[in-house]
């Protein structure tokens, strides 16, 4: 095997496709979970937060 020198598998540069689905997925939750509903101005992700109990909040799985 040549040091250095691809010989097999993707060439160089191709991009990762499970990643450009996750990146996705995460920008579509983002924006459905990031907006203002009418009200208190508050963002939906930061409603749902707030009202979890303070245990909760900082409970890491």
């Amino acid at each position: 095997m040549a040091k250095g020198k691809k010989t097999g598998g993707r060439q160089k540069g191709t991009p990762n496709k499970i990643t450009a689905l996750a990146k996705g997925m995460i920008e579509k939750w983002l924006e459905t979970h990031n907006t203002i509903p009418e009200g208190d101005m508050t963002p939906l992700i930061m409603q749902d937060f707030l009202e979890l109990d303070p245990k909760d909040r900082v409970k890491v799985k």
